[in-house]
């Protein structure tokens, strides 16, 4: 029988059917009374929960109210459905930490024993958030995890923890990925490992990836900007051959100059300026279109040595007409590390025409403030459209108010992805599609 016909039984129960109720009848009431049970504990904990959404953030809560509210957090990581749990873990982010405690606890048991592997993955995610570096052992065991989501997260939360013991565990699994292949567990590897102090080995096994061309393109890139954030001496030589070797993709070589410039490669100015030149003097339309990523990142590299007399014309970048060019180019503003050009991204966060733009600026400021740099993977996108990158595989979080269990999609390489993602990722929405959405 099919859901239809049961559905047409109910509706119309044999006559018989008052002696012997019907089970699906039974189990529809259940479900109700189910689900008004939760309504109800929901709606009343709402002013616990969080404040309206017109209020933009949550009033302070008295004493009272916030231990309160731990009870019901509490009773909820224990006992609440998976939906329930990850909205509690959600709150947890932003519960004070002074009674955090046993929620903590919690939340320990839940990233080690959970039989709900998506809990777990929310465990991962709130530890990284809170920088939890307690559970810095469990994370790293998790690394070797089978779960194809629970290892992409846990290679998310060592980076973000820098746990520098996730090194090994990191290049272990490294060895064994497929480097023709785009994938974006390798370039999450390669992410990662770029964060903590270069190993021999590891960068002996890189530098004979990068140098095979038959790889494919996008991960050669993602190893050319390991090296950059490393700031690993040791592929110096390799990078400018990269960079200077006009049968690379632009791409590949945009990458490589990057990383000459995160790793105040001084010796390489000469040969980045008379690259430039040849660049400054295309004819071609198409071909200075196509030459502009490598353009500004050859002017961003030189701007991280010290070149100041260059820093105008990333400047006319961040002035141009188009909100696309001035994303990028502040973007690279902040890669240089020069404290010089906050003056120009604090009229862009406060004046810039494009909402996104503005917004793009103040991040930036708050990075460049702290000595951090925008994730080049940012620029895939917008920098060549050649490339697409893998869909997205680790579960959202910026711009992920409620990443909520059981709303996931299988995504092309057997994990999930969350739906409804905010496209931080890239592979879903390229810049300048992005910035329409807000111009």
């Amino acid at each position: 029988m099919n859901s239809t016909e049961k559905y047409r039984n109910w509706k119309n129960p044999t006559s018989g059917s008052n002696k012997n109720p019907n089970p699906i009848h039974q189990n529809l009431v259940k479900s109700i009374l189910s689900f008004a049970i939760i309504s109800i504990f929901l709606y009343g904990s709402a002013a616990l929960f969080s404040a309206p959404p017109a209020l933009g953030k949550s009033a302070k809560l008295s004493e009272e109210q916030i231990l309160k509210k731990k009870d019901i957090l509490l009773q909820v990581l224990k006992f609440g459905t998976t939906k329930e749990r990850a909205m509690a873990l959600r709150e947890l982010e932003s519960f004070p930490p002074e009674h955090s405690g046993v929620l903590i606890d919690q939340l320990g048991k839940i990233l080690d024993k959970d039989p709900d592997w998506m809990m777990r993955v929310y465990a991962i995610r709130t530890v990284s958030e809170l920088k939890l570096t307690q559970y810095g052992e469990s994370v790293l065991k998790l690394l070797k995890s089978d779960q194809a989501d629970i290892q992409r997260e846990s290679i998310y939360a060592v980076k973000k923890l820098k746990l520098e013991k996730a090194a090994p565990i990191l290049f272990e699994i490294l060895k064994t990925q497929d480097f023709t292949k785009n994938s974006n567990l390798t370039v999450g590897l390669l992410d990662a490992l770029g964060e903590f102090p270069p190993q021999s080995e590891a960068s002996t096994f890189l530098l004979a990836r990068l140098k095979e061309n038959f790889n494919d393109p996008e991960i050669r890139a993602q190893i050319a900007l390991c090296f950059g954030k490393s700031k690993d001496l040791k592929a110096e030589s390799v990078l400018l051959e990269i960079y200077k070797d006009t049968k690379e993709p632009i791409t590949l070589r945009s990458f490589s100059v990057s990383s000459l410039g995160k790793m105040k490669s001084v010796s390489s100015m000469s040969s980045i300026k008379e690259e430039l030149e040849k660049i400054r003097n295309i004819k071609s339309k198409n071909e200075v279109k196509d030459f502009q990523p490598l353009k500004i990142h050859s002017i961003t590299a030189l701007v991280s040595m010290g070149d100041k007399e260059i820093l105008e014309e990333l400047y006319a970048y961040a002035r141009d007409d188009d909100p696309v060019v001035r994303l990028r180019a502040i973007k690279h503003l902040t890669d240089t590390g020069d404290l010089s050009v906050l003056e120009i991204l604090e009229y862009k966060a406060l004046r810039d025409p494009s909402e996104k733009v503005k917004k793009a600026a103040k991040i930036a400021i708050e990075k460049l403030k702290k000595g951090e740099s925008v994730n080049d993977l940012d620029l895939k996108e917008a920098d060549s459209p050649k490339f697409k990158s893998g869909s997205k595989e680790r579960p959202n979080r910026s711009g992920d108010p409620s990443p909520i269990p059981g709303t996931s999609v299988p995504n092309n390489n057997g994990g999930t992805t969350p739906s409804g993602g905010s496209g931080s990722s890239p592979g879903n929405k390229s810049e300048s599609e992005e910035l329409e959405d807000g111009i």
